[in-house]
């Protein structure tokens, strides 16, 4: 059973770990809005800066999204948009599903975790950077020592990390 230190810690390190993929997210969408908007206000049409709506769904800018007032007039997208839309959408798909894998995967391998040096053993060097706690402590016990006797867990544990690295490699690159 994981305590509520060890999932806060799961939570952050997700957060971590895709921080770059969901400013990338942030950017594309306030990028579809400004255009939405400024299609809008060149028909002579008062749009929404903060928002729109597409497939049925309406998409708000994050930094807006406890913005009530503005978010409430929400104007379809312009057809022109779709495209962007689109791989938008199948971005944050795909973002969204990374997130759950890995919340899941970090979930199995700091499941039995206490401290945090069992913390710094159970998960991959390259993630001791993200945390100044652990940073310093030195391995004392194989990577994922909570999977040992667990083969196809461990096996499914490579898999998730490989994708904390891909999207921390991503930031990187951006």
């Amino acid at each position: 059973m994981l305590t509520p230190e060890i999932r806060s810690f799961i939570d952050t390190l997700v957060d971590q770990i895709t921080v770059t993929t969901s400013e990338r997210l942030d950017a594309e969408l306030t990028d579809i809005c400004e255009k939405n908007y400024a299609f809008a206000s060149s028909q002579g049409m008062s749009g929404a800066l903060y928002s729109f709506t597409y497939a049925g769904i309406r998409y708000v800018r994050p930094s807006y999204q406890d913005y009530d007032k503005e978010t409430r007039y929400t104007y379809s997208l312009n057809r022109t948009l779709y495209p962007m839309a689109q791989e938008y959408v199948s971005n944050l798909g795909v973002y969204l599903k990374d997130k759950k894998k890995l919340n899941q995967g970090l979930t199995l391998v700091l499941n039995g975790c206490r401290t945090k040096q069992d913390i710094r053993d159970a998960l991959p060097d390259f993630t001791r950077k993200l945390f100044s706690d652990i940073v310093d402590l030195p391995r004392t016990r194989p990577e994922a020592w909570t999977l040992v006797d667990k083969p196809l867990l461990k096996q499914q544990f490579e898999l998730i990390k490989e994708l904390m690295s891909i999207h921390l490699t991503s930031g990187m690159i951006l």
